[in-house]
């Protein structure tokens, strides 16, 4: 913010940013501490047997408990301030901080091994029946690739779609090349990771387009819940590489890019099926058409053309200066 020579920016004017930043620190923070209490290389593969957060907290219960509610008490209280700031604040608030505090939160929870859900070693497991054995994850189950630790429901095949299988193809040489077990488990966080930023972006990018004085809250109401942090990073769901794709398919619907917006839907199904709710109030949408944004260019183009070519103006058209000039010009006619 510029300032005149000779004075101080108001420290009531700054107060907001400090605000954010303080409780963006403090929530990154509590992250990392927790990490650093669940680290993923303490627990795999050595435990043998995929973990949740009570043997890993324990023994016993009470403690485990304790810092849980503790844990989602104080994240929730953070949030909540920061959700409160960009409410009343948000045209006051740095941007840097506002979009750069998801990224460190993201960064904060990278090692720390799933808590409260044990569906990346599944990813994992189904991964590893394609790139490393050569099968089909979604005919083989992992009980027939030798997991190096045990799964519930490893007899089971992968309930995802195909979509999720070829996502996994940058992850692909860290499996076929030397079967790299935690640097793989890493690689899959940072695609939840990915997935998570990716959809945060999305949802910015829609709302200011069709609310934008909402479009900052809706990023934070989003980008900085514990919940969708923790669900997406912490255990390193997939749910959001579902999402991605069709909130990318929205964004292009909401622009009448029909030619992309289904692509992009059928991706999202095929990823998880949960999406094809979407694909029927998107076929009804007003205006559906695989050519409607050529014929919306085609028509601003005409448009633009009438603009610049000169109209002539006929006499049944002329009014005021125009029709008293052409009539004083125009020669009499002989009686």
């Amino acid at each position: 913010m510029a300032v005149a020579p000779g004075r101080s920016p108001s420290p009531r004017r700054d107060a907001p940013a400090l605000v954010l930043a303080a409780t963006g620190a403090a929530l990154a923070l509590l992250y990392a501490i927790a990490t650093a209490r669940l680290l993923l290389p303490d627990y795999f593969p050595s435990a043998g047997i995929s973990l949740d957060w009570i043997k890993m907290l324990g023994p016993g219960r009470r403690f485990p408990a304790v810092a849980l509610v503790a844990f989602v008490c104080a994240a929730f209280a953070l949030y909540g301030v920061a959700v409160a700031l960009v409410w009343r604040h948000s045209r006051r608030l740095p941007r840097v901080l506002l979009f750069g505090f998801p990224l460190v939160f993201a960064v904060a929870l990278l090692l720390m091994y799933p808590p409260t859900a044990v569906d990346l070693f599944h990813y994992h497991a189904d991964a590893r029946t394609l790139w490393v054995f050569g099968e089909n994850p979604l005919r083989v189950p992992p009980s027939r690739t030798d997991y190096p630790i045990g799964i519930s429901w490893a007899d089971q095949a992968s309930p995802y779609g195909p979509a999720w299988s070829l996502l996994t193809v940058p992850l692909a040489p860290l499996m076929a090349f030397g079967d790299h077990l935690l640097a793989t488990l890493v690689a899959f966080k940072a695609l939840a990771a990915a997935s998570y930023l990716g959809c945060g972006w999305l949802i910015y990018r829609i709302v200011r387009r069709t609310r934008p004085r909402w479009a900052l809250f809706a990023f934070v109401l989003f980008a900085w819940n514990p919940f969708v942090v923790v669900r997406t990073i912490g255990d390193g769901h997939n749910d959001l590489a579902m999402m991605f794709f069709a909130l990318l398919a929205l964004e292009r619907a909401e622009r009448r890019d029909w030619a992309l917006a289904f692509p992009l839907i059928a991706i999202s199904v095929l990823i998880k099926y949960t999406t094809a709710l979407i694909v029927p109030p998107l076929c009804f949408t007003p205006g559906v058409s695989w050519k409607a944004r050529p014929a919306r260019a085609y028509a601003r183009s005409h448009r633009a053309s009438r603009s610049r070519s000169p109209r002539p103006q006929s006499a049944t058209h002329r009014s005021g200066p125009a029709l008293r000039r052409s009539t004083r010009c125009a020669p009499r006619a002989r009686r």
